[in-house]
């Protein structure tokens, strides 16, 4: 009898022992990979700095150093007034309605946009009485117009903004064939 109570304390002993190792191993798991990410965040920040430091030795500035980012805040929108185009049509008279409204990165360009307006808004009349109902019926001819008027609105608007002007899309608030 006594070697069996020594036998169940035993391994009442061994049991608790064996639950504080993994707790210990688990403890021991987390601080190793916190570690690792501490370190891989050391080597990117320390990267960072030393593409900077090479750009100043070398005598450019900072800002072309940094990797190009967008601007994340909320556009700002630009509705311009409602065309009224005559279109290109061999079958009769046929019109457009289109209301434009412009996507802007932010309201600086927003305010530049409103500055040439009078230049915008003619050389979209001019683009969209030139098109044909056929081409504006379907969805990727809507599309086709809206890349057009998105490339000339960016080309009518002054250098020294970014690659696209500040223009992001051209949104339709109405498109009516008759």
């Amino acid at each position: 009898m006594a070697t069996d109570k020594d036998a169940a304390a035993d391994e009442a002993e061994v049991q608790p022992k064996k639950k504080g190792k993994g707790k210990l191993l688990l403890i021991i798991g987390i601080v190793v990979v916190l570690l690792l990410g501490s370190a891989a965040g050391l080597v990117i920040v320390r990267k960072k700095r030393i593409e900077a430091a090479k750009a100043m030795v070398e005598g450019a500035p900072v800002a072309e150093v940094k990797h190009e980012e967008k601007h994340v805040g909320p556009p700002t929108f630009v509705p311009l007034d409602n065309f009224t185009v005559n279109l290109v049509d061999t079958q009769g008279s046929s019109y457009l309605q289109l209301g434009v409204i412009l996507e802007m990165e932010d309201a600086h360009s927003g305010e530049t946009v409103k500055e040439y307006m009078p230049i915008i808004r003619s050389s979209i009349l001019l683009l969209l009485s030139g098109k044909s109902k056929q081409e504006l019926s379907s969805t990727e001819g809507k599309k086709q117009v809206a890349q057009e008027i998105l490339n000339l609105t960016r080309s009518k608007l002054p250098e020294g903004h970014d690659n696209d002007k500040g223009v992001r899309e051209v949104h339709f608030a109405v498109f009516v064939i008759q």
